[in-house]
């Protein structure tokens, strides 16, 4: 009888240890992220291979990382929310899909890239829950700054002619001559062009992603967050017609080939010096605002 007993105990044992690893998390996110990193490799391929090769995305690979550093630093909070699993719409899956469908029969990267972060998105929530997802949204958000943009390259043009038109008044104003032919300007004795690389395209993208992040980790409400972020992109804008500006006085104060080449090839730098002060300041009066609101609306 004792015999029969432990021998049907051990039989529950074995059963129980089954259930066990068969319900271990482990054992289903483990081939879960194998099947989706198998269906995005090419994928990843093809945004590595862009960000090598486009000069306005260089700064992608390093958006991922981003990520990965706001939920290392929220990792606390984060362990004081408990797991609590919970199925999402299942038509979300599936429109997931079906744009990672279009994206790679299209060849079109920034649809099957955004695919990525929504199955990612909802994976999150099936395993982990709502709450915990919460808290790691911004960081979700942040990945969309590494997918290129459809059809942005044809803002250059116009990003040109806007940047050179509000460039010369300035310049004029500094006693400089300028006379501006479309993005080419004629200074005494040499001709600027406001080529592709000047266009403000790059600090376009790169200036709105950094003044995301700022305000992110700056700002303490939504709307402050939203209006610093909006702000950046004309941010942007004035901070490249900064540069010109400041090519063309420094060109015609600098002789010699040479030392023109140079100066306009360390251009760059002060767009986002000009931009950093002009995020500072923005942000700073946004604040501003709001505490000064607040007191009027408190007296």
């Amino acid at each position: 009888m004792n015999a029969h007993r432990r021998e049907r105990n051990m039989g529950n044992s074995k059963v129980s240890s089954t259930n066990k690893i068969q319900c271990h998390p482990a054992a289903v996110v483990g081939p879960v992220v194998g099947l989706v990193l198998a269906v995005y490799w090419p994928t990843f391929v093809r945004l590595w291979k862009f960000w090598e090769t486009d000069a306005n995305y260089g700064h992608g690979v390093l958006v991922p990382l981003v990520s990965l550093f706001l939920i290392w630093r929220s990792r606390q909070r984060l362990r004081e929310i408990p797991i609590e699993p919970y199925v999402p719409p299942l038509y979300l899956l599936i429109g997931a899909l079906l744009l990672y469908v279009a994206g790679f029969r299209g060849a079109i990267l920034s649809v099957s890239a955004v695919s990525f972060v929504l199955i990612v998105t909802w994976l999150l929530m099936f395993f982990l829950g709502k709450p915990l997802v919460k808290e790691m949204s911004f960081a979700l958000f942040f990945l969309v700054f590494m997918i290129p943009v459809p059809m942005i390259d044809e803002l250059t043009f116009p990003l040109k002619a806007l940047a050179s038109r509000v460039a010369v008044p300035a310049v004029r104003m500094l006693g400089i001559p300028v006379y501006r032919d479309g993005a080419i300007l004629s200074l005494p004795g040499f001709s600027l062009e406001v080529a592709t690389a000047c266009s403000g395209l790059k600090a376009l993208v790169l200036v709105t992603a950094i003044g995301t992040l700022y305000a992110y980790l700056t700002l303490d409400t939504a709307w402050k967050r939203f209006a610093l972020m909006v702000s950046s992109v004309p941010i942007a804008l004035v901070a490249n017609v900064g540069r010109i500006i400041i090519v063309a006085v420094l060109s015609s104060k600098v002789s010699g080939e040479r030392l023109l080449h140079l100066v306009h090839d360390y251009s760059g730098l002060p767009v986002y010096v000009i931009a950093g002060i002009l995020l500072v300041v923005v942000g700073g009066g946004i604040e501003w605002l709001y505490r000064k609101r607040h007191t009027s609306q408190s007296s």
